[in-house]
């Protein structure tokens, strides 16, 4: 005959409890710090966006300052505007430009091009939050 062996204080059952407790703490631990990661990673920019845009002296047809810091210029057709961005806070983000007819005028190496006659409207949003946006600028080339 044989004979039952004692069971040991730690059994494999009451091991399987404590590993289930101690992985469930460390998922616990990992999806606060994954939220964390995320949210920082999404937190916006507490800056803003400036844009200029400086035509070239012969470009230029002329030029009307708007209140709400708009500005209008009329350019002559294959004029060129160069264009620069700043944020408030001093950082460089980078930018995307926006132009509402890419048909007309398209942005390359920071200068604003002209491809034919018409109006367009350009700002930069921040690549870094999407909610910081620029003042605008209304390019007319005739």
């Amino acid at each position: 005959m044989m004979e039952e062996m004692p069971k040991k204080k730690g059994s494999s059952n009451e091991l399987t409890k404590k590993g289930k407790i101690i992985l469930s703490i460390i998922v616990g631990v990992l999806a606060i710090i994954i939220f964390i990661l995320i949210f920082v990673a999404n937190k916006g920019l507490d800056a803003e966006l400036i844009i200029n845009a400086y035509p070239t002296k012969e470009s230029i047809n002329s030029y009307t300052y708007n209140a709400g810091n708009n500005a209008s210029m009329n350019i002559k057709i294959n004029g060129t505007v160069n264009l620069k961005y700043s944020y408030s806070d001093g950082e460089d983000y980078g930018v995307k430009w926006i132009i509402s007819d890419e048909n007309i005028a398209k942005v390359e190496d920071g200068k604003l091009v002209s491809q034919k006659a018409g109006t367009v409207t350009i700002y930069a949003v921040s690549p870094k939050d999407k909610n910081v946006k620029s003042n605008e600028v209304i390019l007319t080339f005739k």
